[in-house]
């Protein structure tokens, strides 16, 4: 518990970074979706994910360089917990974009269909965690996190793509 304590922060930071994004959104996608604006709807969740895709490389920068950054925040003591921050990173990274299609998800009245993703999500993380943690340790953790986080994004993301698709 003790050197994740010092990975989750690090992907805390960027979380927080990340999904300030989310604060507007839902509001404004709702007002498009409402007024039937679908081209302007369409834009913004392709700007959006544009947008994420160009934050890859600092998550990308930092996983690698999570030995240095633990050092400084931590100390080195915890830098062993760096390959666990590397891969919540990365987790960070699919969270932010299940919370962006989350957000989609709901303005368009579907948050029913992101609540089975997110059981989906849970099931499939107490799975690999009692998986992957008599393993791996805290790393099994870390990457059974970023396996579900990664499995829900995706879903949401194409659960969006096949809605927004049919909007005229």
């Amino acid at each position: 518990v003790g050197l994740y304590s010092a990975a989750v922060p690090l992907g805390q930071i960027f979380l927080l970074l990340m999904a300030s994004i989310g604060i507007t959104l839902l509001q404004h996608l709702s007002e498009l979706y409402a007024k039937k604006d679908y081209a302007a709807f369409k834009n913004v969740v392709i700007k959006i994910h544009t947008y994420l895709f160009y934050c890859f490389p600092l998550i990308l920068f930092s996983a690698i360089f999570s030995k240095y950054l633990i050092w400084v925040l931590f100390g080195a003591k915890y830098v062993p917990a760096s390959m666990a921050a590397s891969v919540l990173l990365f987790s960070v990274f699919f969270q932010t974009f299940f919370n962006i299609n989350m957000h989609v998800l709901v303005s368009t009245g579907r948050q029913r269909i992101g609540n089975v993703i997110i059981i989906i999500g849970a099931v499939t993380n107490i799975f690999l965690n009692f998986l992957l943690i008599p393993r791996y340790d805290f790393v099994g953790a870390s990457i059974a996190t970023m396996v579900s986080f990664g499995a829900i994004s995706i879903a949401a993301m194409v659960t969006n793509w096949r809605f927004i698709s049919r909007l005229h």
